[in-house]
């Protein structure tokens, strides 16, 4: 799968770019030209200038330096949460299709009674309990989203569960672990990838909604949805303040967005091969030599 989806000129250029700002958020402390916390009072609302490429807000802030810190809250924790809810409802999923009966209907109605609330009206109400900050939002995110993915993931194990090759596996005494990970892995894998990329887009957003709202990371630390609700109070007189960040949000999105496309043409998921048309093969051959010797 690594292969197809490094030869496809579209997923590159996207993955080389994610890459890239994966590696700027780390490393934001060292190539940010300023302080993204230092106030200079005698640079309010400043535009653009060579030291300050994106200008300076309403306390004299470097924007462009507050972007840089801003992608590790905006984007590092919300793919490390996209990929612990993946986690988490990819193992569900295998262990509801592939168990089937009384597993299958204990997590499927877990589903369904999780899925029964509104997600964004939950969040309000958690975070409301247990308090506002970034950490508390990924938090209510992660329990609240695994649900759906479940059900999605749980129908593409439930199609290649069903293979002769997974029957054949199952015949010759392989373990129900050693199916999960070797043969309906391989299978669903791409599956997954497309609909967890596409859906880190939506995240972004929902994170940066939160933030926007007050609800997420709290001033004077930089994010990019902190930084648009911070900038709405200027809106009439420096309308420009918004543009940085919501650029780089529907920037953002874009990529991911992009990279999903490109990653669901690669993949090919319809036509996804596992290795298992040589499996069947030679499930046919001995079944042939087992017919020839009677």
């Amino acid at each position: 799968m690594l292969k197809k989806v490094l030869k496809h000129p579209g997923v590159l250029v996207c993955l080389i770019i994610i890459v890239a700002l994966v590696v700027l958020g780390f490393i934001a402390p060292l190539v940010a030209p300023h302080d993204p916390l230092e106030v200079q009072a005698n640079l309010k609302y400043a535009p653009p200038s060579p030291g300050y490429p994106v200008g300076n807000d309403y306390l004299g802030r470097d924007v462009f330096s507050r972007l840089l810190y801003g992608i590790r809250p905006s984007l590092l924790w919300v793919l490390l949460a996209m990929i612990t809810i993946n986690v988490i409802a990819l193992g569900l999923a295998m262990l509801a299709g592939y168990r089937r009966r009384g597993t299958d209907e204990v997590i499927m109605r877990i589903c369904d009674i999780m899925l029964s609330f509104p997600s964004e009206i939950m969040v309000l109400a958690i975070v409301g309990i247990i308090g506002v900050g970034l950490r508390n939002i990924l938090i209510v995110i992660v329990l609240l989203g695994w649900p759906w993915y479940t059900r999605v993931y749980r129908s593409a194990v439930m199609k290649y569960s069903d293979k002769n090759y997974v029957i054949y596996s199952r015949s010759i005494g392989n373990s129900m672990g050693n199916i999960m990970l070797k043969e309906l892995l391989p299978a669903v894998l791409p599956e997954v990838a497309v609909i967890a990329a596409g859906n880190i887009a939506s995240l972004i957003m929902s994170i940066s909604s939160y933030s926007f709202l007050g609800l997420g990371i709290q001033a004077p630390e930089p994010e990019w949805g902190a930084m648009l609700n911070q900038a709405k109070e200027s809106l009439a007189l420096n309308p420009q303040q918004m543009i940085a960040p919501a650029a780089v949000i529907v920037g953002v999105c874009i990529l991911f967005s992009l990279f999903a496309d490109n990653l669901r043409n690669a993949l090919d998921v319809k036509h996804v091969k596992s290795g298992w048309r040589r499996k069947l093969a030679r499930y046919k051959k001995q079944k042939r030599k087992e017919a020839e010797v009677k």
